[in-house]
């Protein structure tokens, strides 16, 4: 399947809110989540994402994952397929516990244009979606008879978007990427590069930064800076610490390089951006 041919049928969208830590489950159609209060942690096997405000993530149906909350967590669940071929099926389908009788997935999907659909997607400042997710949320509990194809359009359009947005790469595939990512996020907060990080694992620094471009479409060096960035968009919006100091604390040298990088990647300044998504 293309992207071109994908057609979602969007079942359900709900609010949802958790305060203790959900049991292995897996659902049986496609999921995106969207994260608008708390903070905790995403684990899909083997991999672990932070949640926090406007994080996302975007997994086909049948992939176990967990929530474990930092304390009351809110979130949006948009339950949907990649085709109309189950459209006839319009009630939210209920998850399924790891270890219970297994259920196949009512759709299985291979994208061959977009492989990173096959796999989850972590989307750590989703807030450019939130708009068309409350939309679709408005859309489907008002309930017109067009809500549905409405929905759809709406829908594609995010997957579109997230897909021009850039992923965070996998690391379930190749035991040597995980390890250079697990590497990473160890040791983020500290002056590392590739050099260090190949003597770490006894490789040659070209070949582990060929390793995982070839298998993320990102340097090392792109990644690493990413995932700071991504750390500091997480301090600047759930603490009171001055910017210069979570500067440091996510490993960049200095605050003219850190927000040189910010303007970049999230197109506002630090403090514009802890302005707009600080919590009350």
């Amino acid at each position: 399947m293309t992207l071109n041919e994908c057609n979602p049928f969007v079942r359900s969208i709900k609010p949802f809110s958790i305060t203790e830590p959900t049991p292995k489950t897996y659902a049986l159609n496609h999921r995106l989540l969207y994260y608008t209060s708390g903070s905790g942690v995403f684990r899909i096997h083997p991999n672990e994402y932070p949640l926090y405000k406007d994080t996302a993530i975007l997994y086909p149906a049948g992939m176990v994952y967990e929530v474990i909350p930092d304390g009351p967590i809110s979130f949006l669940t948009l339950n949907f397929d990649y085709t109309q071929n189950f459209s006839h099926i319009t009630q939210p389908l209920k998850l399924h516990r790891e270890g219970e009788a297994h259920s196949t997935p009512l759709e299985e999907i291979a994208f061959t244009d977009f492989p990173a659909l096959n796999r989850e997607i972590y989307i750590p400042n989703a807030s450019s979606l939130l708009n068309d997710i409350d939309s679709i949320l408005h859309e489907m509990q008002n309930g017109k008879d067009d809500c549905r194809p409405y929905c759809s359009g709406l829908l594609k359009t995010v997957i579109c978007k997230i897909m021009r947005t850039g992923v965070v790469p996998s690391k379930a595939t190749n035991p040597k990427v995980a390890a250079i990512l697990s590497f990473i996020h160890e040791n983020y907060a500290s002056n590392i590069s590739n050099k260090e990080i190949a003597a770490h694992l006894n490789y040659h620094p070209y070949y582990i930064n060929k390793l995982f471009s070839d298998y993320s479409d990102m340097t090392i060096h792109q990644y690493l800076n990413h995932y700071r960035l991504v750390q500091a968009s997480h301090y600047l919006s759930t603490s009171t610490l001055p910017i210069h100091q979570i500067c440091y604390m996510v490993g960049f040298q200095s605050p003219a390089h850190f927000t040189e990088n910010f303007k970049k990647k999230f197109g506002i300044s630090p403090k514009q951006y802890r302005n707009l998504h600080k919590r009350t």
